[in-house]
């Protein structure tokens, strides 16, 4: 049984809750449960940015990320130990990875301004890969505040 739970901020969402400042997105600095930094990243027009977490059985990946002016498309594929070369645990320069998007998609293609979820892996170790993808995009450079990060129940 494959678990995924993901939905945007919503329009009754507060932004003001998170922002300190008018430059501020509305994504936190600081996950203050998990200690895990936002990051931010410019996604080139046509581009794409991965990031990828090993996952053991029963391991939840949560992510978070908004965008201040634009969408981006995101997705979410699942890559069984036995069929995945070896990953480096928390890699986010998408210029490393294996880009080849084998897997099983557990999150299909969607654009989202924001967006917060999770995908618990119930049935095997693996690697999770969340695609942040502005391939759609001709002309605008998009930048994205994102956190992504593994929960182990033990």
């Amino acid at each position: 049984m494959i678990t995924c739970r993901y939905g945007g901020l919503g329009k009754n969402f507060q932004a003001t809750s998170y922002v300190e400042t008018s430059s501020t997105p509305a994504l936190p600095s600081t996950n203050t449960a998990t200690e895990e930094k936002a990051v931010e990243v410019d996604i080139e027009r046509r581009g794409k940015h991965e990031v990828t977490k090993n996952v053991k059985k029963g391991d939840e990946v949560c992510w978070e990320f908004t965008t201040p002016n634009n969408d981006i498309g995101f997705s979410l594929r699942f890559q069984s130990a036995s069929n995945v070369p070896p990953v480096v645990t928390n890699i986010v320069d998408d210029t490393t990875l294996n880009t080849n998007e084998t897997g099983e998609v557990i999150v299909p293609f969607s654009r989202h301004t924001d967006l917060v979820g999770s995908y618990k892996a119930e049935k095997e170790d693996g690697v999770v890969v969340i695609t942040l993808d502005n391939t759609y995009s001709l002309l605008t450079k998009k930048k994205v505040f994102y956190r992504v990060y593994v929960i182990n129940p033990q």
